[in-house]
């Protein structure tokens, strides 16, 4: 039996993908404890594993949403970037401390932390001052740097092309928005290795990444690391297996059926 910490932050697409594969590692007879905003504590009640807070709640739902205003307006300009000085200036960089103090409580004795590949800029400090493996489970991999295309929604400009284009992308023009000093400030601060790296590379485990899409969704490069295998979704039912309550069931059988978009 391994003991094993799940770690994820932010939107309810970041946290519940990871439910089954820790509900999973459960029953095959690890000892799983899923680090996250306590928002989604009591949605995880009837899951085995045991749940952790996240040490704070700046990135969980509530918070999230009281900036959709702002990300309505701006979260998808320039292919999202705007989003990162939210996300990491505003809503991380600040509770790095408290962040890293409650996983490192977790982590510390354990054999193997597996962890949301943003999250895991943080999860990577926690795992490394603990002597701690860590797998990235990566819900969006298109993030790889690769000859084969652009970032994302630059235009295809052949293989040396986007090899410049993703170089340029992990260099220092873009240090503001990524935070890139705060989270290497922090790593000195720890004892660790503070070597200069930009937060794609420093989201990317050196064991072993799972990409949490099909293959026919997000099509592998020719040129992506050993380290990087492609697993197919992950889909959790949701609290009760998918159960609904009887004032949604008489609502939908009430009338037409409904169109629902998520």
């Amino acid at each position: 039996m391994a003991r094993i910490v799940v770690y994820s932050n932010a939107y309810r697409g970041d946290v519940f993908p990871f439910v089954p594969i820790a509900s999973e590692l459960h029953r095959r007879g690890h000892d799983v404890t899923y680090v996250c905003p306590r928002e989604f504590h009591p949605l995880f009640a009837a899951e085995p594993f045991s749940v952790a807070h996240s040490g704070s709640d700046s990135l969980a739902p509530v918070s999230l949403d009281q900036h959709g205003e702002w990300l309505a307006k701006w979260g998808m300009r320039f292919g999202g970037a705007l989003q990162l000085r939210l996300f990491f200036k505003k809503l991380c960089v600040p509770y790095l401390d408290d962040f890293f103090a409650a996983l490192h409580a977790e982590v510390d004795g354990a054999d193997l932390l597996f962890s949301h590949p943003a999250a895991a800029i943080v999860g990577s400090m926690a795992a490394e001052a603990c002597d701690v493996p860590w797998v990235g489970g990566d819900l969006f991999p298109m993030l790889i740097p690769t000859a084969t295309r652009p970032p994302h929604p630059l235009p295809d400009l052949g293989r040396r092309g986007n090899a410049a284009l993703w170089r340029f992308g992990r260099s220092r023009a873009f240090a503001p928005l990524t935070c890139e000093d705060d989270f290497l400030a922090h790593r000195r601060k720890l004892g660790l290795d503070a070597t200069r790296r930009s937060p794609l590379d420093a989201m990317r485990s050196p064991w072993l990444n799972l990409g949490m899409a099909s293959p026919r969704y997000v099509e592998p490069a020719d040129d992506w690391p050993e380290t990087f295998t492609m697993t197919g979704f992950s889909l959790w039912d949701g609290p009760a297996h998918g159960a609904v309550s009887a004032e949604v069931t008489e609502f939908l059988d009430a009338g037409d059926p409904p169109v629902l978009v998520t």
